[in-house]
């Protein structure tokens, strides 16, 4: 898997995740704050959140559809961080 500078992480994180914006329409509103959620807890479980997003998305569609649990960001940290795809 590529690695990216901390800076271009970021600039992808930033381009996820736009400032606040109180004239965007409420569903953007929620899936922003989905987003912010999902960010923040991949850094309170010391997860660099930009390895989990890629890892999960490239995972998600070959994993089985019973264990998906497996991929929040707690649990996947004990089992796949060691191996990312």
């Amino acid at each position: 898997m590529a690695r990216y500078s901390v800076e271009r992480k970021e600039a992808i994180l930033r381009k996820l995740l736009p400032p606040m914006n109180f004239s965007v329409p409420p569903t953007a509103l929620n899936q922003q704050g989905d987003y912010r959620s999902l960010i923040t807890t991949c850094r309170m479980h010391d997860i660099d959140p930009y390895d989990y997003l890629v890892d999960v998305l490239q995972r998600v569609g070959q994993h089985p559809s019973k264990d998906i649990g497996q991929l929040i960001p707690r649990r996947w940290k004990a089992l796949f961080a060691d191996n990312p795809l």
